[in-house]
């Protein structure tokens, strides 16, 4: 793998021809691995400095596999997208969506939920429509949420924290 500040990894096993490591970083770098020790690294948007700070393996509104990743940075409210990964960087692009400085990202039963700094989006077409479920704002400023989880069957747990706590929020009706 090349070198890289790693913030996020994922292992996706829908079929044998897509089992993958994936992983995630600073500056947009992608690493890439069907054994998990031989890996392959690429930076996901050329010449970026705005880091991939988690990955999920899901469907778009197809069916087909796709992988996701929430773009960390104040200015973005982008999720990047590729339906293979071994593409390199021609193979994504990205989705605007409400959610700013994306921290996490996963699916489960069809649905995509995102979370950033202060609000998670959702998305039920295979990621190319979002929609605000949760903002997070509070009194001097916004939660930071640090993570999202489905257990694919409509239940989905967000963990956030502020300065003096950590808040877990589930839902049981996809989002």
């Amino acid at each position: 793998m090349g070198t890289f500040t790693l913030t996020g990894v994922t292992f996706s096993s829908a079929d044998a021809a897509s089992t993958m490591w994936v992983a995630v970083g600073d500056d947009g770098n992608v690493s890439y691995s069907t054994s998990g020790t031989s890996w392959t690294t690429y930076q996901a948007f050329a010449g970026t400095t705005v880091d991939e700070q988690a990955i999920a393996y899901g469907l778009d509104g197809s069916g087909n596999g796709m992988w996701m990743t929430p773009r960390w940075w104040d200015s973005s409210n982008d999720i990047g997208k590729t339906s293979d990964i071994a593409a390199g960087s021609s193979g994504w692009s990205t989705i605007n969506t409400a959610m700013t400085s994306g921290i996490d990202i996963a699916y489960g039963d069809g649905v995509w939920i995102a979370i950033g700094k202060a609000a998670a989006v959702r998305s039920t077409d295979g990621g190319a429509t979002w929609t605000e479920v949760g903002n997070f704002d509070v009194t001097g400023g916004a939660l930071n949420n640090s993570s999202v989880a489905s257990d694919g069957a409509g239940n989905w747990v967000i963990v956030t924290h502020d300065t003096r706590q950590y808040i877990v929020s589930k839902s049981t009706d996809d989002g």
